[in-house]
C-alpha cells in the first residue's frame, strides 16, 4: 500500500475501516521492535516521559518505574529476576490498592493517602507527582529524582516530598538493587502528623510505607528476617531487613536452584526508630497468596513532624536469584549502613519530565511532538488540553491495538480533570444495551475486572484490557462512562443481510429511528477504505457503509441523549473511538452536530506511524491500495483539530509502506 507522506504517518487511510467486527489492514508491513536506548550488556533503555523508565532485556522488562501522573503513586513494576521471572503483583483483586513495589503513607493529619474509597473510587488525600527527572541511564543503571506533593483534594500542599531512586546493573550472579532515598518537609504554615491504623485497634493495622507486594504464581514462600525469624514470626518485631524468597512457577526455570528468587529489603541505620517494626502478611493460599512486605516505621506510633522541618528515609531493595542467605544479607547490610546518599542530583543530562512544559515528547523511545492541523504549527501539550477544556465534545480517534493511543488518552482525561472539567467518557468499545452492568462500575460497585468479566469484554473486543487505563482515569475523575456502541451482531446483519433497511422489524428498532444513511462525502471516503478488504466487491460496498453508519448513528443518538439529560448538561465529553468513525468531522460528530446543532467539539488524532502489526489472517484478509492526496483533497475538509505525531522507527524511514 502507498499513500501520501502527511504528517500522520503513511498508511492512516487504508487502516479506518473498522467494520462488521473486522479490524482492517493498516500497513501491509511487519512492525519492528520499539527503539530504544542501549544500556547495560544484554539490556536496552525505554524511557517514556511522563509514563515509565525501563530496562529491557531478551525476556521482557527486567524492572519498569511508573510515574503517570494520574496514578498519583509512583510504582515499580514489572520487578523481574534476570531470567525474566516476574517477582511482583501489582493491583490483586484482594488490595486493588497495592502497587507491586511502592511507596504510600496511610494517614496524613487523619487523612487516608493509602486506598481509594470502592464506592467512590476516590482518595481521601492525594499524592501528586509534579516532576520527574531521569538523571542518567547508562552501563551502570539508572538514577530518577521526583518530587510530590501530599495534600487533600482541593487544598494545598501540607508535605512535599522529593525521592532520589538509584538502579543497580544486574551483576554476574544476577543481583541488582534499587536504593531509596526521601525527604519529606513539611509545610511551613503547619506541623503534619504521619499515622496508621493502630494494631490495637484492628489486627490489620500498623502498615504504611514502603512496600513490597509478591507475585501471585510463588509458592514454597518463606520469609525471613536480620534477627532468623520466620513467616508470621516477623510480624511487629523490629529488624534490619526482611526477605521473602520463594518458588515462581513461571515454566521458565530449568533447574531448581534457577527456580527460586527473592527480594529483600533494609532499613538504613539512620533512619528513624531503626530497627524498625515490619508490618509482613504470611498468607500462602495457593492461586491468590498474599505475601507482603514494609518496614513500618509507624507501626507502633505516629510520627509528628512540625511545621517546615523535613524526614529523611533511606531503603535498600534487593532483587536476588535464589534463596535467602543471611550471611550475604548481612553483609548487604553492612554495605548499605557504610553508604551515603545524595537527595536530588541536580544533572542536566536529561530535561525535566514535565509534559506541562514542552513541545517535544517521547514516545516508545521516539521523539514525538503536537500539531494543530488547522495552522500547521506544532504546540505545546498544555495548550492542547487548555482548548481542550472549552468545548463540549472532544473525540479521540484512535488504532485500537495501539498501547500508546490508549495511554495518551488515560493522560488527557486525567489533565481535563486536574483542570476542573467535569467529564463523561463514551467509548466505542463497549454496546449500549451493556450500560446497566457499566452503571454498576461507575457506582463503584464492581471493578474493572468484573466488568469484563459481566459483559463478556474479552470475547467481545479483543484488547479490552488497553482500556483500563482510561477507564481508571475516568473514575478517579468521578466521570461516568457510556456505552456508545450497537450490539454487534446488529451490525453484522447490516454489513451481510443488504443493509439497514433489510433488517428484522425488531431488530431494527435497536438503532435510532433518525438514522440518515443518505451521506455521499463520508460513502465516497468509505468506498476508499473498504477497498483494502480482499473481498470488497461495488456490489458489497454499499451495505459496508451503511453497517459504519449504523454505528455511527448510535454512537451519536446514544452521546446526545446523555449530553441533554439533566446529568449531562453541564460535563463535557470525551469520546474514544477509532478514527475512522471521526477523521474529517464525518463519521459521529457530523451526526452529533446534527442532534445538537451549534455543539463545540475537538477532534483529536493519534498517529500510527507504522506500528499497527497485522497478523496472518488480517494480512490474509487485505489488499494493497493507494491512496492520493487528490482523493482525499477532494474532500475539501481538515482531517482533525489536533494531532499527536510519533516519528517512525528508524527503520521505516524513507520507506515508501
Amino acid at each position: 500500500m502507498s499513500c501520501p507522506g502527511k504528517a500522520m504517518g503513511c498508511g492512516r487511510a487504508a487502516a479506518r475501516a473498522m467494520i462488521v467486527g473486522l479490524p482492517i489492514a493498516a500497513l501491509l508491513i511487519t512492525a519492528l521492535p520499539a527503539a530504544a536506548a542501549e544500556g547495560p550488556s544484554g539490556y536496552r533503555w525505554r524511557h517514556e516521559p511522563g509514563r515509565h523508565l525501563a530496562l529491557l532485556g531478551e525476556r521482557g522488562a527486567l524492572w519498569q518505574l511508573n510515574f503517570k501522573k494520574e496514578e498519583g503513586r509512583p510504582y515499580f513494576h514489572p520487578v523481574a529476576a534476570t531470567d525474566g521471572t516476574v517477582l511482583t503483583w501489582h493491583q490483586p483483586s484482594d488490595h486493588l490498592w497495592h502497587r507491586a513495589l511502592w511507596f504510600s503513607w496511610k494517614l496524613i493529619d487523619g487523612l487516608n493517602y493509602w486506598n481509594e474509597d470502592p464506592k467512590t473510587g476516590k482518595l481521601q488525600g492525594l499524592s501528586d507527582v509534579v516532576d520527574v527527572k531521569v538523571v542518567r541511564t547508562d552501563e551502570r543503571g539508572a538514577q530518577v529524582v521526583m518530587r510530590l506533593d501530599y495534600h487533600p483534594p482541593d487544598r494545598p500542599t501540607v508535605l512535599e516530598e522529593t525521592r532520589t531512586l538509584t538502579i543497580t546493573s544486574p551483576d554476574a550472579e544476577g543481583t541488582y538493587r534499587i536504593d531509596w532515598h526521601q525527604r519529606f518537609t513539611a509545610s511551613p504554615r503547619q506541623e503534619v502528623v504521619l499515622d496508621r491504623t493502630p494494631p490495637k485497634e484492628a489486627p490489620w493495622g500498623g502498615y504504611g510505607g514502603l512496600s513490597y507486594r509478591a507475585a501471585q504464581d510463588i509458592t514454597d514462600v518463606i520469609l525471613t528476617d536480620s534477627q532468623g525469624r520466620l513467616n508470621q514470626q516477623v510480624h511487629g518485631q523490629n529488624a534490619r531487613w526482611v526477605d521473602a524468597s520463594g518458588i515462581f512457577d513461571t515454566g521458565v526455570f530449568n533447574t531448581a536452584t534457577q527456580s527460586a528468587a527473592g527480594v529483600t529489603i533494609f532499613d538504613h541505620p539512620s533512619n528513624p526508630r531503626h530497627p524498625t517494626p515490619w508490618y509482613v502478611s504470611y498468607d500462602t493460599k495457593k492461586g491468590h497468596p498474599f505475601i507482603y512486605t514494609n518496614p513500618a516505621l509507624l507501626f507502633n506510633e505516629p510520627l509528628t513532624l512540625p511545621a517546615g522541618e523535613s524526614l529523611e528515609l533511606y531503603y535498600r531493595v534487593l532483587i536476588h536469584p535464589g534463596r535467602a542467605d543471611a550471611e550475604k544479607l548481612g553483609e548487604e547490610f553492612q554495605r548499605f549502613a557504610a553508604t551515603s546518599f545524595a537527595v536530588g542530583d541536580q544533572s542536566d543530562d536529561e530535561p525535566d519530565d514535565q509534559p506541562d512544559n514542552k513541545t517535544d515528547d517521547v514516545s516508545d523511545g521516539r521523539p514525538s511532538f503536537w500539531l494543530d492541523v488547522v495552522s500547521g504549527e506544532p504546540l505545546r501539550y498544555a495548550n492542547v488540553v487548555d482548548d481542550l477544556a472549552g468545548v463540549r465534545v472532544i473525540y479521540l480517534g484512535e488504532s485500537h491495538r495501539l498501547e500508546r493511543h490508549h495511554d495518551i488518552q488515560a493522560q488527557i482525561v486525567a489533565d481535563l480533570a486536574n483542570r476542573g472539567v467535569p467529564l463523561v467518557l463514551g467509548i466505542e468499545q463497549l454496546e449500549s444495551f451493556q450500560q446497566p452492568v457499566l452503571d454498576k462500575y461507575n457506582r463503584g460497585e464492581i471493578d474493572f475486572d468484573e466488568l469484563a468479566e459481566a459483559t463478556e469484554w474479552d470475547r467481545r473486543w479483543s484488547n479490552y484490557r488497553q482500556y483500563r487505563p482510561v477507564l481508571e482515569a475516568a473514575r478517579k475523575a468521578g466521570a461516568p462512562v457510556l456505552a456508545l456502541n450497537a450490539r454487534s451482531e446488529t451490525i453484522r446483519q447490516v454489513a451481510r443481510g443488504g443493509g439497514i433497511a433489510k433488517l428484522d422489524p425488531e431488530i431494527r428498532k435497536e438503532l435510532p429511528d433518525d438514522v440518515q444513511t443518505d451521506d455521499p462525502l463520508y460513502e465516497k471516503l468509505l468506498n476508499i477504505y473498504m477497498m483494502v478488504h480482499i473481498s470488497t466487491t461495488p456490489e458489497r460496498l454499499r451495505p459496508m457503509v451503511e453497517a459504519q453508519i449504523a454505528r455511527d448513528e448510535m454512537m451519536a443518538s446514544v452521546l446526545c441523549t446523555f449530553l441533554k439529560s439533566e446529568e449531562g448538561q453541564k460535563r463535557t465529553a470525551v469520546v474514544l473511538c477509532g478514527a475512522g468513525h471521526v477523521e474529517y468531522g464525518l463519521g459521529t460528530p457530523g451526526r452529533v452536530r446534527r442532534r445538537m446543532p451549534g455543539v463545540k467539539d475537538r477532534i483529536v488524532l493519534l498517529s500510527q506511524s507504522g506500528d499497527v502489526e497485522l497478523t496472518p489472517e488480517e494480512q490474509a484478509m487485505a489488499r494493497e491500495i493507494h491512496v492520493s492526496h487528490e482523493q482525499l483533497r477532494a474532500l475539501n475538509r481538515t482531517v482533525a483539530d489536533y494531532l499527536h505525531v510519533t516519528s517512525l522507527k528508524p527503520e521505516l524511514k524513507g520507506q515508501e509502506k
